[in-house]
């Protein structure tokens, strides 16, 4: 097709396009080709129709919303009462075995093949007892660094290599022990024992990871200062065990700051040694096999830590109430605490139960009252904390900060109506708490770290290795009477001290009032600082 033709082709298909001018001129015809002479052919314009744009009809409008249906519950006759429990499992205590290293490291194994894992904690004395005056918290800034890596592996590649067997290795510090464990898949128990090993005889210790570690502390410090339940922790000591007390110091930014990574270095070598400490080993495992690859591992590994001091008993502040001030704060923490008896004391298991009445659980008639009764608190609880020589009894809540002086009202009246027997203990709450204590405790023997923390407890209290076997036998013995009498032996409202933190605006003024009007007992109210000093 030639020139001509194609322009002529094209021609016929335009749409002519009408334009009108302002002012209602004719209309023209746009020109549909150029000209042909033109020694440079202009682009060909095609101009484009205009189609029409139908309309849309209106979306149909949405039905309303079904009304939502009414829920009934049947009344059938057995919704009236609770199911009844079935007849307790007696408890088949896991088969422990006890044997020595060369070096002198105590082993205690529970064999559980029905899992392919391995749980173990190597734990040596000292904790916080053996912090340096002025240094609190060093035994647990230098547990932190343990497992920080080893001196071949930084801390990523330490992590990394972990995470590649799933496995974990962890240190830690407490009041009077510390310790490095780990878990391991079975079949990756000597590649995890290998990095436990090495954080135990070669940790990194590196002064980046040590920093790191004193600036997380710093900022968890500082955000403590404005929550009530994290300062009453922080505090507790200080107030119930005393100034001068290892659990009575007191962490602070300043403190951090002293402690260095020498004194790790020092707390690694000093404080990390074979003799004396005990491994607690739970699982997939045999002894041929453990003390082969613990031979292998830790057999030049040799000495004793350096033990910390023992523990002194407790001698609280000489403040009836302590009080500490976080303006503006919705919520109140309370304590209200004293010296209790030794894990020893040969009425323990009534004991045990009087404090499980009072404050163990939901059932408990401190969480009953506070929670249930007069919807001040999400949840009260009271029970001991037992150390080897001693123990303190606490009953605590947080609660909202317009309740603050009448709930403290309310946990000494719980307890001091436990003790003088004015509201009688019922059969109903002793069945309660020892159908709860003898069905429970199986759920005890679990998991391998629940196996490790039973025998550990038994361990670290001096107590036989078979006590949970009797354990069911002994609390199904204890009658009303023992209750009411370890009530009357062990809860000490008259001794009590008084700690909270909360707002001083709304409560500072009806504390007291509560302790003029001699509800507390005799004794001075003062007020400390977050960092437990008296405030001015």
């Amino acid at each position: 097709m030639n020139r001509h033709r194609l322009i002529r082709a094209l021609a016929a298909l335009v749409v002519p396009v009408t334009l009108t001018a302002c002012g209602g001129a004719a209309p023209a015809l746009l020109p549909v080709a150029p000209p042909i002479a033109s020694a440079a052919p202009e682009p060909v314009v095609v101009p484009v129709a205009v189609v029409p744009v139908a309309e849309v009809p209106a979306p149909a409008p949405l039905p309303p919303e079904p009304e939502p249906p009414t829920l009934t519950f049947p009344e059938e006759p057995f919704r009236a009462a609770l199911p009844k429990a079935g007849a307790p499992r007696s408890l088949q205590q896991p088969k422990l075995v006890t044997f020595r290293l060369k070096n002198g490291i105590e082993v205690f194994l529970v064999e559980r093949h029905e899992l392919p894992t391995v749980t173990l904690d190597l734990v040596i004395s000292g904790g916080q007892t053996t912090d340096a005056p002025g240094k609190p918290g060093t035994a647990s800034l230098c547990s932190a660094l343990l497992d920080d890596g080893t001196e071949k592996l930084a801390k990523l590649a330490f992590e990394e290599a972990l995470a590649d067997t799933a496995s974990s290795v962890s240190s830690w510090a407490g009041a009077d022990q510390h310790g490095v464990g780990m878990s391991a898949l079975s079949r990756h128990l000597d590649a995890t024992l290998a990095l436990w090993a090495d954080t135990l005889l070669h940790p990194g210790l590196r002064q980046e990871d040590h920093d790191r570690n004193v600036q997380q502390l710093i900022a968890s410090l500082a955000q403590q200062v404005g929550s009530p339940a994290a300062l009453g922790g922080r505090l507790y000591g200080r107030v119930f065990y005393g100034e001068s007390h290892p659990l009575g110091q007191v962490t602070t930014a300043a403190s951090a700051r002293t402690i260095t990574r020498e004194d790790c270095v020092a707390f690694a070598k000093e404080r990390l040694a074979p003799e004396g400490a005990r491994l607690f080993v739970v699982g997939d495992v045999t002894r041929r096999q453990l003390e082969q690859a613990l031979g292998a591992r830790l057999g030049a590994w040799q000495g004793r830590a350096t033990p910390g001091a023992a523990l002194p008993a407790p001698t609280p502040t000489t403040a009836r109430v302590v009080f500490v001030d976080v303006p503006g704060a919705a919520q109140s923490q309370l304590y209200v605490a004293h010296v209790g008896p030794a894990r020893k004391a040969p009425d323990y298991h009534p004991t045990l139960l009087m404090t499980s009445i009072l404050g163990g659980g939901f059932s408990s008639r401190i969480n009953m009252n506070l929670r249930e009764d007069k919807g001040w608190a999400y949840g009260a609880r009271g029970g001991l904390r037992y150390l080897p020589a001693f123990s303190t009894f606490a009953a605590s809540s947080s609660v909202r900060a317009d309740v603050t002086a009448p709930a403290v009202a309310e946990l000494f009246k719980e307890i001091t109506a436990m003790k003088s027997g004015t509201r009688p203990l019922t059969d109903e709450e002793l069945t309660r708490e020892v159908n709860g204590l003898v069905r429970g405790l199986p759920g005890r023997f679990s998991t391998g770290g629940q196996i490790i923390s039973s025998f550990r407890e038994l361990v670290y209290y001096g107590l036989p290795l078979d006590t949970w076997t009797s354990f069911q036998k002994q609390v199904g013995k204890v009658k009303r009477g023992d209750v009411e009498l370890a009530a009357k032996t062990h809860l000490h409202p008259e001794d009590a001290r008084v700690l909270v933190v909360g707002d001083g605006a709304k409560v500072l003024g009806p504390l007291r009032e509560l302790l003029a009007a001699g509800t507390l007992g005799a004794g001075e109210l003062i007020v400390m600082d977050p960092e437990g000093r008296l405030a001015p």
